[in-house]
């Protein structure tokens, strides 16, 4: 562990390219069109989607109900969002992007592709990262399944033994 340079790590260098990029991407939303990353993904994503149950754009977004709801109350009182209650379930919050919403989408999706143009020196590099990013996510994505059918075999063999515990504990008071 001596010769150890965290900072030479794949994990180093993806937290620095992450972080760097979402502070710049937030800048240029921020100063170019009044609003955060946060909030224009929230925005695109349920242009994109249509009109959406808040829950199902949390689980896209891979956020908690909670942050989702902070950021729908933020862009709801810019005009950008309108959240109407779900016919079928009264608790549902259907979300609906508004037409100034859809402006402020436009102008932000165009302000991020010029400055990853300008990020890439202007090249087509960007397309060859797209297709390592798709690669990484493909593998995460592969790795969590297996992690999460291991904790699912972890948990049924708890389950199993605690059946176990119970129908010994059972018997041993049936004998008595």
């Amino acid at each position: 562990m001596k010769d150890f340079n965290f900072a030479d790590t794949y994990l180093y260098k993806l937290h620095l390219l992450t972080n760097n990029l979402d502070k710049i991407l937030d800048q240029t939303l921020s100063s170019r069109c009044e609003i955060t990353l946060s909030q224009f993904i929230l925005l695109l994503s349920v242009l994109q989607k249509g009109p959406i149950n808040q829950r199902k754009i949390a689980k896209f977004l891979m956020l908690s109900p909670a942050a989702v709801s902070r950021q729908v109350e933020v862009v709801k009182k810019k005009g950008w969002l309108v959240v109407e209650a779900s016919e079928s379930d009264r608790r549902d919050r259907i979300l609906r992007i508004t037409p100034a919403g859809s402006k402020v989408v436009e102008a932000g999706h165009d302000s991020l592709e010029r400055h990853v143009f300008e990020i890439f020196n202007g090249q087509d590099n960007h397309v060859s990262l797209m297709q390592h990013i798709d690669a990484l996510l493909a593998g995460i994505e592969g790795v969590s399944r297996k992690h999460s059918n291991d904790r699912l075999k972890v948990i049924w063999k708890e389950l199993e033994n605690e059946r176990r515990k119970a129908n010994q504990h059972t018997k041993s008071k049936a004998t008595i």
